[in-house]
């Protein structure tokens, strides 16, 4: 018996389902908006071969520390490091 996952598509996580507010800008919720300690989030929202599970997992852990931040006055950003976003293939970061 196999225990492999079934193929099937590859659920995607958005940055509106983990950002407080839905990904929109909401006073004394949005990004920057704490005027304290500045903190940078790096997480992959999406990568090969997730699960949906997984994908839940994703969504509710980033958004339970972006509101954690929120809650004490934190600045934040948010960076997706998935393949692809804003920080690109790490290989060609400078060393």
């Amino acid at each position: 018996m196999s225990t492999a996952p079934k193929a099937g598509p590859v659920p995607e996580v958005t940055r509106a389902e983990v950002e407080p507010g839905g990904g929109t800008p909401v006073p004394g919720a949005a990004a920057g908006a704490g005027g304290g300690v500045r903190v940078v989030v790096l997480v992959s929202l999406n990568f090969p071969d997730m699960t949906e599970s997984v994908a839940d997992l994703v969504r509710r852990f980033t958004r339970t520390a972006l509101e954690a931040l929120d809650a004490v006055g934190a600045d934040w950003e948010l960076i997706d490091t998935s393949p692809g976003c804003e920080l690109g293939d790490p290989r060609g970061w400078p060393a």
